[in-house]
């Protein structure tokens, strides 16, 4: 779909639908990316399980959630990122001693804008460290969106 303004009308949201247990907590990468993935909206079909496709070049707001659960004073950091096609965005890095856990679950949002060029892709990733002892990937805060600024 292309706008009144003459720009490619491409945003997206999508939610999980199932949680991912045991992924993490040897320093294993969780790329967010699956059919686990439910949209609830995605004007431009340009995000398919996890990944979104960049449409055009330009700049691009993506808002994304994480949370995660059987986070413990045992795993000594981990880290939340959006990785495009040109680098690397964190999210979060956390030391679960020094992060306010709810329980043992571990809960973070945050927004990025970033530029991509046509068929760049961005996706999710989460990383937790130096104990044999794995997170699950929960439904209840877990989601992507994003749009073309222009």
């Amino acid at each position: 779909q292309i706008s009144a303004a003459g720009v490619t009308d491409s945003k997206f949201l999508a939610l999980t639908n199932t949680g991912q247990t045991n992924v993490t907590g040897n320093g294993e990468v969780v790329n967010l990316t699956g059919a686990y993935w439910t949209e609830t909206y995605d004007t431009g079909s340009d995000f398919v399980n996890g990944t979104f496709t960049a449409p055009e070049t330009g700049k691009y707001i993506f808002n994304g959630g994480v949370s995660l659960s059987g986070v413990s004073s045992n795993h000594t950091w981990g880290k939340w990122t959006l990785v495009t096609s040109n680098r690397t965005f964190y999210g979060a890095i956390f030391h679960p001693n020094n992060t306010a856990l709810l329980g043992n679950d571990w809960r973070q949002t945050t927004a990025w804008v970033v530029d991509m060029d046509a068929s760049d892709t961005a996706y999710m990733s989460v990383q937790i460290y130096y104990t044999d002892t794995t997170v699950d990937v929960t439904t209840d805060m877990t989601y992507f969106s994003g749009a073309l600024l222009a």
